[in-house]
């Protein structure tokens, strides 16, 4: 059993699923641009679910504290000393540690959680957002407030009106304005019905990739052990 290689295993997987799925796939449209200009953070714990609570809380505290100097826009926290961890459970950890970070003074980042068994609905895009997060190994994506409030601001309010006007002065009928001035989607919605539609022309080989990857996880978290005794990898950034 070696932490080393148990860990070089673990980010590689995790730049696997990046790559191959989240990048390749563009389950998120801004991944590769994040990683490029390093703003991709990821830490790598082993804890079990006993420890988890307090070692996660450590982990995120410390990267608020890192963020005051640095500016990670997405990071994430890989705990494959979880994958043995039912996602019922593992959803339950994750509504432990947010409850517990987002009662700190000003976090700055929303945390969501992947896991390698969650269910694939494929019935609405919005059912079908959990299977998007089946990662290698349960983990945590932390993704910064100050990233994700412009992208969800709505459109000007003074440019709107001017728009109408620009419009109406050019003859545009009753459904042109309504809509060209209907509120924009939130980003998640728009986000969900583009994986949607990439799922419906390639469902098949994107389960396949997925479960592979998955399923790789599985097998070397089997081949190389794992002790909740290892200390944790710290925050670095991702090339």
């Amino acid at each position: 059993m070696s932490r080393r290689a148990a860990t070089a295993a673990a980010a590689a997987r995790n730049d696997s699923f990046l790559r191959e799925v989240v990048e390749r796939l563009e389950s998120c449209p801004f991944a590769r641009t994040c990683r490029e200009t390093g703003g991709l953070w990821r830490a790598i714990s082993w804890a079990d679910a006993l420890s988890a609570p307090a070692r996660m809380l450590a982990l995120a505290e410390a990267l608020d504290a890192a963020a005051t100097d640095a500016k990670p826009e997405v990071a994430l926290l890989v705990l494959p000393g979880l994958g043995d961890c039912e996602p019922t459970a593992f959803d339950r950890l994750h509504a432990q540690l947010r409850d517990a970070y987002e009662a700190r003074p000003d976090p700055r980042f929303y945390v969501v959680a992947f896991h390698p068994a969650y269910p694939l609905d494929p019935r609405t895009p919005a059912s079908l957002v959990r299977f998007w997060r089946r990662s290698p190994d349960p983990t945590l994506q932390f993704v910064a407030r100050a990233v994700l409030a412009p992208l969800r601001r709505p459109a000007d309010e003074a440019g709107r009106v001017r728009r109408a006007a620009e419009m109406i002065a050019a003859g545009a009928s009753v459904a042109e304005l309504e809509q060209a001035l209907r509120p924009p989607r939130d980003l998640s919605a728009r986000v969900a019905e583009q994986n949607a539609r990439r799922f419906a022309d390639e469902g098949e080989a994107i389960r396949a990739a997925v479960d592979a990857l998955c399923g790789r996880g599985r097998s070397e978290r089997k081949a190389l052990g794992q002790d909740a005794s290892w200390a944790d990898e710290g925050w670095a950034t991702v090339d």
